[in-house]
């Protein structure tokens, strides 16, 4: 929803600042949904840091309330670079609600339990999307600032997360060292520096930068869809706002809806199986994408996409996890973050030659051939890097 929801709205956000004479609007209308995506990879390190330092809980709600403002903000505004700036803090409010939320869950829970609830928790993600990007749709065709008012519903989850959501009791492995000032704090322990160094060591390097390379790499194809998507409809099928909508949320009610089944999956072929898997699928979805004429055609490929970005988040989520210590959970929690808006962020910078030159066609013919790669690669892998066979877990 972060980044997505006003992604009906961009043709109509386009035509409206166009008609204004506003200098290079189809760049800036494009970062109007990448500089979100920038804002929060950029915070979620920082985030990782706040929630393991400060506490998981009031970096949540101060986040939640912070989406509120600046989310909604673009229904009043009207500067388009005004709008932006919103938007760049509604990226930095998103970093700290995503790595609070996913790390309080991890902190939660542990083991197959574990995988079960991030896989909800990747479900959750999807629906919302679906209902509200069909609402988006809606409200786009009534006029393009009502879709930022979708933005005004976590204003609930403030209530709900003062009222409900409790910080973890953290945990001393050495009471005696309380008051000794080499004790520093990380995560939810207490350790003296020379233990964080030791802890440190242990953390796999190579295989994180596995983790986020390959979602850097799946983020830049996955934002073609919020990005190109709306063009490619009202292009190919003269769809409308609302149609638009709806095509995108079947994507991600497919998605939710998969996302549940994560933890069964996962039992049966490994996480970074589930990974290789979801490459596959969505390789088949982009392929039907564009080579579809009609809009129920694309809507068709949309839905095959969606099976396999279910698997998507509560797989790199588990296997970022289940890599590193449960000191540092939230740290690298907050660089996977990080990874993936700076890869949403980078997708329409990537891909834009690639459209200009060959057109949105060729451009989801090319996604679905490299991720076609990227499943046979992790495939091949999948004892060497899945977390489950290593003595890293």
């Amino acid at each position: 929803m972060s980044t997505s929801a006003i992604a009906p709205a961009l043709p109509a956000i386009r035509t409206h600042f166009a008609a204004l004479n506003t200098p290079n609007v189809a760049l800036l209308v494009e970062l109007l949904v990448s500089i979100t995506a920038l804002c929060t990879g950029l915070a979620s390190p920082l985030a990782g840091i706040i929630a393991d330092r400060l506490g998981r809980r009031p970096l949540l709600l101060g986040s939640l309330g912070l989406t509120v403002i600046a989310g909604s903000a673009g229904a009043v505004l009207n500067s388009l670079w005004v709008i932006l700036f919103s938007r760049a803090l509604l990226g930095v409010a998103v970093a700290g609600v995503v790595v609070a939320a996913t790390t309080l869950l991890t902190d939660y829970f542990a083991g197959d339990r574990r995988e079960t609830v991030l896989g909800w928790q990747g479900a959750i993600v999807f629906f919302a999307g679906g209902v509200f990007l069909p609402i988006s749709g809606a409200l786009a065709d009534i006029g393009w600032r009502f879709t930022f008012l979708v933005y005004l519903a976590p204003s609930v989850l403030v209530v709900l997360g003062f009222f409900l959501v409790d910080e973890p009791a953290p945990t001393n492995h050495n009471p005696s060292k309380k008051n000794d000032e080499s004790v520093t704090e990380v995560g939810i322990e207490v350790f003296t520096a020379s233990e964080f160094r030791e802890r440190l060591a242990q953390v796999p390097l190579a295989k994180l930068a596995t983790i986020f390379a390959t979602m850097f790499l799946a983020q830049i194809i996955y934002f073609l869809l919020p990005v190109r998507g709306p063009f490619y409809l009202r292009t190919v099928a003269a769809a409308s706002a609302t149609s638009i909508g709806v095509a995108l949320a079947g994507t991600l009610l497919i998605s939710g809806v998969v996302a549940l089944e994560f933890d069964r999956v996962s039992r049966q072929i490994g996480v970074v199986g589930v990974v290789a898997l979801h490459f596959g699928v969505m390789s088949v979805g982009y392929a039907i994408v564009a080579l579809a004429g009609t809009y129920s055609g694309i809507a068709f490929g949309l839905t095959v996409v969606g099976v396999g970005l279910g698997l998507q988040l509560p797989a790199f989520n588990t296997w970022t996890a289940a890599s590193v210590p449960d000191e540092l959970r939230g740290r690298a929690l907050g660089w996977l973050t990080s990874v993936i808006f700076l890869g949403q962020f980078a997708s329409p910078l990537v891909t834009r030659p690639l459209v200009v030159q060959f057109g949105l066609r060729w451009t989801f013919g090319a996604a679905s051939v490299t991720m076609i790669g990227l499943a046979l690669v992790l495939g091949g892998l999948r004892l060497r890097l899945d977390p489950s066979a290593s003595s890293d877990r």
